[in-house]
């Protein structure tokens, strides 16, 4: 049997430990992603970003009418209505949402580059564009009666009615569009994403088509692309928003514009005229109460992530905290791993024990390695020793690590979530006090278990510091968990070497006779 070597099993977790440290920051620092453009309350939104003179040629795509006409309509004048947990506010001119704003996460929905081109949600297009101008661009009689909303447009031999009645927070809203007069398809336009810090999750184009979710990118869409078929929801979605509609949508068209040097999408969906409109966060109840779960990105683990997510949330609306939440799964993992972290225990104490022995096999076969460790693995098997033992507690651990990571980045909950100094747990500690915390918490645990090799502890004790450095700059609510984990993993190992483990530890280690 061939030997497991302890120290390469370290250098390996080190490497690891590196490589995910060098490609967070190759990707921040290299890859960026802009950074959100913040908007302020005030509805009467104006940005110094002027439309791109070179348009994308839509080739067999609706004309978008870009043009002077578009930019001389005044969205200032309208309606704002005051809904509990946003401000909508729908322009004369168009009869088009002008402003969204999210009270609780202090954003308005309607992007930059959608103010720069003055194209917003619920313009219609027919495909004809002298009467789709006249949809878009001319005056509508607009009336509210609480949180319901009439639109309409009385042009020749057509009459356009937009009719949207909201739920009382303002997220979800059931519309109703019409074209008396007119029996042709035409099409909605959904809008825009916000462009927001994505930390590698999804931005731009979501829908679901014959129940299979799609997501494309900026570089799916060469300058437009038009998907039909059984599509139950569309929409654009950034990291915590989504804006979009759901029911028996027949077909989407998606057009690629450019503001400046920056890419951005546009959708356009084609509806019956009923559907639902979800303009607001991807807070887990209210996309469940759309029926728009699926937008939620658990990425390729969905079959780790979307469990854990679920069990997070269930804790969450019991206790209404997500710290505790935080804990409690970790408290859960601690116990499911404790016969682990039992053995592994046992067989380091073991290894401290022989210690004096290794050396002495070491100094006596200095000049034979092979012999050397033959005699070093005889000894193992002796005491019952596993040099993997520990490092395994630690790596069965990354791949729910990561699964994690995954789900505080999604979820838009903790965006509103406070822990004493830090006011967003999906962003980092502002201090770095929590990572610091984190590798006090590390090298507590190992002064618990020290290797007898003083080497093998400096390796340790580096990797902790270095640890510190990589948290540093991951979701507060990440490194809340992994402190809360080594503190639990340091009370664990106190029971089994103090209470648990209390007689075997002092018994003494009966050694093999030797030719």
């Amino acid at each position: 049997m061939e030997q497991v070597d302890l120290k390469r099993l370290i250098v390996v977790f080190f490497a690891v430990s590196l490589t995910i440290l060098a490609y967070q920051y190759i990707s921040e620092y290299f890859f960026k992603s802009p950074k959100p453009t913040q908007i302020s309350k005030t509805s009467n939104v104006e940005t110094k970003e002027k439309p791109n003179n070179a348009i994308y040629n839509y080739k067999g795509g609706i004309n978008l009418l870009l043009n002077g006409q578009r930019q001389s309509a005044n969205v200032n004048n309208g309606v704002l209505l005051h809904l509990k947990d946003a401000d909508v506010k729908f322009s004369y001119s168009g009869g088009r949402i002008v402003y969204y704003y999210i009270k609780n996460f202090k954003q308005n929905l309607i992007t930059p580059q959608e103010y720069a081109l003055k194209i917003f949600p619920l313009e219609i297009y027919t495909g004809d564009s002298s009467l789709d101008q006249a949809i878009n661009f001319d005056n509508y009689n607009i009336s509210v009666n609480k949180d319901d909303v009439r639109m309409t447009l009385n042009l020749p031999n057509i009459k356009v009615e937009k009719d949207i009645h909201f739920d009382k927070e303002g997220f979800i809203s059931h519309i109703n569009i019409s074209l008396s007069g007119y029996d042709k398809p035409y099409f909605v336009m959904i809008g825009n994403n916000l462009n927001e810090e994505d930390l590698h999750t999804h931005q731009g184009p979501v829908f679901d088509i014959n129940g299979s979710v799609k997501r494309l990118d900026n570089g799916d869409i060469k300058t437009y692309k038009a998907i039909t078929g059984n599509i139950s929801f569309a929409g654009e979605e950034s990291r915590f928003f989504f804006q979009g509609l759901k029911g028996h949508i027949n077909s989407i068209q998606i057009y690629k514009e450019r503001l400046g040097k920056e890419d951005f999408t546009l959708m356009l969906a084609s509806f019956n005229g009923e559907a639902l409109m979800f303009f607001g966060p991807k807070e887990y109840d209210w996309l469940k109460k759309a029926g728009l779960t699926d937008v939620l990105d658990f990425g390729d683990f969905r079959i780790v992530v979307e469990p854990l997510f679920k069990f997070l949330y269930f804790i969450y609306i019991k206790t209404g905290n997500w710290i505790i939440s935080i804990f409690v799964l970790t408290l859960i993992i601690r116990i499911l791993f404790f016969p682990l972290n039992y053995k592994s225990t046992l067989s380091m104490s073991k290894l401290s024990e022989v210690a004096p022995k290794m050396e002495k096999i070491k100094e006596k076969y200095k000049d034979d390695p092979v012999k050397m460790q033959e005699e070093i693995m005889k000894l193992y098997k002796e005491v019952g020793f596993n040099p993997a033992s520990g490092c395994l507690p630690i790596l069965v651990q990354i791949p729910i690590f990561f699964s994690l990571y995954k789900v505080i980045v999604i979820t838009a909950d903790l965006k509103l979530a406070h822990f004493l100094w830090i006011h967003d747990l999906t962003q980092k500690d502002p201090y770095y006090i929590l990572p610091i915390l984190m590798g006090i918490t590390m090298i507590m645990s190992l002064r618990l278990t020290p290797n007898p090799d003083p080497r093998q502890n400096s390796v340790m004790y580096i990797s902790s510091i270095f640890f510190v450095f990589l948290f540093a700059s991951f979701p507060a609510a990440l490194v809340i968990y992994w402190t809360i984990n080594n503190i639990l993993s340091f009370l664990q190992t106190y029971l089994i070497r103090k209470v648990l483990l209390k007689d075997k530890l002092g018994a003494p280690v009966k050694s093999s006779k030797t030719k």
